[in-house]
């Protein structure tokens, strides 16, 4: 009996020691986690933060890329505007030009004398589309104005009738050549702004609207120039009685001081800008 007493104890103090045992080390482990825990915790957090960093700072990168490119696009549709009105412009006048040749298209009218004269050198080589763009801007320079572009035509014809060789060319190379270059840039600004302005960086253009206002200051300035030669020229003529005698040497030099200045049209952009302000 006593040792079934003994042998029970026995049996009990060893459940008891194994549940001490399972509880010790339940403890320990609960321990080693929370002893852990405030690094683990730590380094979570850490992560979270720089995580929070990382998405706050990639959150202000595209809201700044978001406001340069906001500004940028309302500068590109401030500069697309403005070529767009150029663009409009430069149609109408087109336009009307182009209206206006069909109604002058009378030997009276369309300086085929000049413009089909084999002895020029420029105009060798010149193409139907050159010769339209010289029309277009006499005649626009002078406002379509019948009288005038009648005399401008006989006076060509008696400068081609009275001079010769290099003396005729010069003198008509720097009036009509001019003429043809600036109506044939304004042409080109024309083309760039009806198909080709999605192609174009916001400096391009700004370039281009340069290019286009001055080659219209240049033909406000070339027509202005020429109402006057026409009206000089018409002075003498009736001043010698209806006797074309213009001495040749003042004739050239006549040309020269009013039209060589447009013949030496440039592409640099900062000349046209600072043309432009004057």
């Amino acid at each position: 009996m006593y040792k079934e007493i003994i042998l029970t104890n026995n049996k009990l103090n060893k459940i008891k020691f194994n549940i001490i045992t399972i509880i010790l080390t339940l403890l320990c482990i609960s321990c080693a986690v929370n002893t852990l825990d405030p690094k683990v915790n730590s380094y979570t957090n850490t992560k979270e933060d720089n995580e929070n960093l990382e998405n706050g700072s990639q959150d202000i990168k595209p809201s700044n890329q978001k406001s340069q490119e906001k500004t940028t696009t309302s500068q590109e549709k401030t500069t697309t505007s403005k070529l767009e009105a150029i663009g409009k412009k430069l149609e109408a006048q087109a336009k009307k030009e182009k209206e206006e040749m069909e109604r002058l298209n009378t030997k009276d009218y369309n300086f085929t004398n000049t413009l089909d004269n084999g002895e020029l050198h420029f105009l060798e080589q010149a193409n139907s589309e050159t010769k339209m763009q010289i029309k277009r801007m006499l005649y626009s320079s002078l406002d379509y104005n019948t009288d005038e572009i009648k005399k401008l035509q006989e006076i060509l014809d008696k400068i081609i009738e009275k001079s010769k060789g290099w003396e005729k060319d010069l003198a008509l190379t720097a009036l009509l050549q001019t003429a043809g270059f600036i109506q044939a840039y304004l042409d080109d600004y024309l083309e760039i702004i009806q198909i080709r302005l999605d192609c174009l960086n916001q400096k391009e253009l700004e370039d281009l609207i340069i290019h286009a206002e001055h080659g219209l200051k240049l033909k406000k300035e070339f027509a202005t120039q020429l109402k006057e030669t026409v009206k000089e020229l018409k002075n003498k003529v009736t001043l010698d009685n209806n006797n074309f005698v213009w001495n040749i040497s003042d004739l050239i030099d006549l040309i020269r001081g009013k039209y060589l200045k447009f013949y030496s049209i440039v592409s640099d952009v900062e000349y046209k800008k600072t043309e432009l302000n004057k």
